[in-house]
């Protein structure tokens, strides 16, 4: 495709956006300002082409709730959101995003959550991770993500562990790598308006968590098939193509999945600390 490439950067894993619409990459840009890398340093791991798909719908900063899914020929398909269609290859290594024609910023908006199914299926799918709906924190080096589904006491849990002094990366979503053998958290802009830390940056997964509520914080392991069916409730675009339970019992036989009873204070941190999980803390996160 002839036109401009935006390259863009996930601690390693490097995609770049082709399109003859260059105020769009440049507002593109600004959306994931902080994640703009060189395109000559090393080759993309994806590449996605931006075209246009028809019709007008409402957009903004979160993903769309709505999700269709067509296989293709050979693997891959294409996604189907009110803001447009996102098509990728079996491998995750080529994708289109067509969003639905409107004005430069919310077109670019629309790119922008288009590219979520992209990468939950080339993490998902082809890396050995995913993309979560959880809250993510980082303490002692390790990352926690508490997974649920909205008003489960996501933004509680980030909210309390920032005032504890753990790092909150983000609220509501979050990418899991497992190309490396190990699972870790991918820093990446999407819903990060309430984050202390932003930026690239990899985290070694300690656990998976779900919340209960309690006056005295405990984490304790629960019925696997249990685990297994909160995991894949809150695998987003992945459960469209039939993928989540896989991808679900894959992440839970990776690091513990655990129940975390907490009240809306930092003491949590404290039982997070003394819980067995896996990851090492390193000397500091790798960029």
């Amino acid at each position: 495709m002839t036109g401009r490439r935006l390259r863009l950067g996930l601690s390693g894993v490097e995609f770049d956006i082709c399109s003859v619409d260059v105020p769009l990459l440049d507002e593109l840009a600004t959306i994931w300002s902080g994640f703009v890398s060189d395109a000559s340093t090393t080759p993309a791991t994806l590449e996605v082409e931006v075209g246009s798909g028809p019709g007008s719908t409402t957009v903004g900063s979160a993903a769309t709730k709505r999700v269709g899914f067509e296989p293709g020929v050979g693997g891959g398909g294409r996604f189907e959101l009110a803001e447009g269609h996102a098509t990728v290859d079996a491998g995750g290594r080529r994708a289109v995003v067509c969003p639905t024609e409107r004005a430069v910023p919310e077109r670019a908006w629309a790119v922008h959550n288009l590219l979520l199914p992209v990468l939950a299926w080339t993490f998902g799918v082809v890396r050995g991770g995913a993309l979560v709906h959880g809250a993510t924190v980082v303490t002692g080096g390790r990352a926690y993500v508490l997974v649920g589904p909205e008003g489960s006491g996501k933004s509680t849990f980030a909210e309390h562990a920032g005032r504890g002094g753990a790092e909150v990366l983000g609220e509501d979503l979050v990418l899991l790598d497992g190309a490396d053998g190990r699972l870790e958290v991918v820093g990446a802009p999407y819903r990060v308006e309430n984050a202390t830390r932003r930026g690239p940056g990899r985290w070694p997964l300690a656990a998976l968590l779900w919340p209960r509520h309690a006056a005295v914080p405990s984490i304790e392991a629960g019925p696997r098939v249990l685990a297994a069916a909160r995991m894949a409730a809150n695998l987003p675009y992945v459960a469209a193509a039939g993928r989540a339970d896989a991808i679900a019992s894959r992440l839970i036989d990776a690091v513990p999945f655990q129940e975390l009873a907490f009240a809306p204070d930092p003491g949590f941190l404290e039982v997070l600390g003394s819980a067995p999980g896996r990851g090492e803390a390193p000397a500091d996160s790798r960029q």
